[in-house]
């Protein structure tokens, strides 16, 4: 007959019919659902206690013999779980909120080579991609159900550039900027003069003395930055003078220039 009498909710049951001279076969699961197969295969999808019988027809003369087999069917968990967002930028913390029931063990494993045993755990995607974390929820009769979430985690951009001097003496002082930044192409600049730019390689003219902090505000499509920031001195220049007095030889009341 059948290869097992216990079986978890939702776990196909192979039924194994070893009869001959047979002309027909039927299968009544204790359930209301029926099968004319020679070996059927049976999921219970609700828990409980359940007779299966199998009714023979023979070939020779119609006659009709019987089998009976007492299927118990434990229940199984009940996965539910939710997640706090599915895409972001790195690093991504991401909660999972799990609302299943019938369990009393439980796995994750994130895709990201994290895995964890708490009831509603917490993962941080440091790395950018796909992810695809599974949970498997265990009751205390080894009966388990899985379910799968999609993760998404954005590149950020790396903010990184060079200007063509740090320092000037007096003004008018142009500065130019060489944008070396990666996994970005929306850039805003603000020289700290008042002046912003959304240029790839600006240039600015400071017009007065004093240092000024520069911030580069580097964004992707999805939204992911990187901030980075240098500073540019414009020295004062000095006021340089001098004063002259002019001696000349008296003779006398008189002055004579020498020949």
């Amino acid at each position: 007959m059948a290869s097992q009498d216990t079986v978890c909710q939702g776990v196909p049951i192979a039924f194994t019919n070893p009869s001959f001279g047979l002309s027909s076969n039927t299968w009544s699961f204790g359930n209301g659902d029926s099968s004319i197969l020679t070996n059927p295969v049976y999921i219970y999808p609700h828990a409980g206690i359940d007779t299966v019988i199998l009714v023979g027809t023979s070939t020779l003369n119609q006659c009709t013999s019987s089998d009976t087999l007492i299927v118990t069917v434990l229940v199984k968990p009940v996965i539910s779980f939710t997640t706090s967002d599915t895409a972001g930028c790195q690093p991504l913390s991401i909660l999972f909120n799990d609302n299943t029931t019938n369990a009393n063990f439980y796995s994750w494993t994130f895709g990201d080579g994290n895995f964890s045993n708490n009831y509603s755990p917490t993962n941080i995607f440091n790395q950018p991609g796909t992810f695809h974390p599974k949970f498997i929820a265990i009751n205390t009769d080894g009966c388990m159900d899985s379910a799968f979430a999609t993760i998404t985690v954005h590149v950020n951009p790396t903010n990184s550039f060079t200007m063509s001097d740090t320092a000037s003496c007096g003004f008018p002082a142009l500065v130019n900027f060489t944008n070396n930044t990666v996994n970005s192409d929306n850039y805003l600049w603000d020289f700290g003069n008042g002046q912003l730019s959304n240029a790839t390689n600006p240039s600015v003219t400071y017009t007065s003395a004093g240092t000024f902090n520069i911030a580069l505000v580097s964004t992707t499509t999805f939204g992911c930055t990187d901030i980075s920031y240098e500073s540019f001195t414009v020295h004062p220049i000095p006021g340089a003078g001098f004063t002259y007095r002019s001696e000349e030889r008296r003779v006398g009341k008189e002055c004579r220039s020498r020949w």
